[in-house]
């Protein structure tokens, strides 16, 4: 695992580069070891805003444990409601760099996969728990479907994944740029899995694995409205 560090320090807010396996937040009481542990020895004052989740402190969004990339923290109550409210209405932007794999099979309960369109094009589905644990989602087609309380919605619509570009790499890899506003949990991983392209050793979804082993995804931009100028901002890596 690497060493977290800031990018971006902001009278209202931080931007952190997180490593692979790490968590952004505690899961219980007194975690260490997590992000915004990391972040509050630097930043103290972050721990203090509370948010939609006790125990994550001015925490704006997450990325999976075993994703790399940019993640946004408030310092202060204020700011990190106007971030949530960014991004409620849509407002937050995240991109995203993966490095994928060819599949030719889809791997157990995904729906048949959606036709390849010219790019850029946009990935929509529900997403429903899968397997063992429930540790893996799986995308729900929107069409006729019918009501249940596993299938998460965006605020009753389906989540969104645009693919920006596609860089062919071997014959059988490719290098992805991808964005979302609003992101449910493996949503990145879960849609290029459902294309046929699992991120390079993305286990849980059938990724090729690759030397060194580190999932092959990283959260490269940000863009938001500042909260004390009211201005658009975008910080990249």
């Amino acid at each position: 695992m690497g060493i977290p560090y800031a990018v971006k320090e902001d009278r209202n807010y931080v931007i952190l580069y997180k490593p692979g396996n790490m968590h952004c937040a505690p899961l219980k009481e007194n975690e260490e070891g997590t992000l915004l542990d990391f972040c509050g020895r630097l930043f103290p004052e972050v721990l203090l805003p509370q948010g939609k989740k006790r125990l994550e402190g001015g925490l704006v969004h997450r990325l999976d444990y075993e994703t790399r990339g940019l993640v946004l923290f408030a310092r202060n109550q204020d700011s990190l409601n106007h971030f949530l409210i960014q991004q409620d209405d849509g407002l937050f932007l995240k991109q995203y760099d993966a490095d994928v794999s060819k599949r030719d099979a889809v791997p157990a309960g995904f729906p048949a996969p959606p036709e390849h369109r010219q790019i850029p094009f946009e990935l929509k589905s529900a997403f429903r728990p899968f397997g063992p644990g429930r540790k893996e989602v799986r995308p729900v087609l929107t069409d006729h479907l019918p009501k249940h309380k596993d299938v998460a919605f965006d605020n009753g619509a389906p989540y969104i994944t645009k693919i920006l570009a596609w860089e062919s790499g071997t014959d059988s890899t490719a290098r992805v740029k991808a964005e979302l506003f609003r992101g449910f949990r493996h949503q990145i991983r879960c849609h290029l899995a459902w294309l046929g392209f699992p991120i390079l050793n993305d286990t849980l979804y059938g990724g090729q694995i690759s030397a060194g082993g580190e999932l092959a995804l990283k959260a490269v931009s940000l863009s938001f409205i500042d909260p004390g100028t009211e201005k658009p901002v975008t910080v990249s890596l």
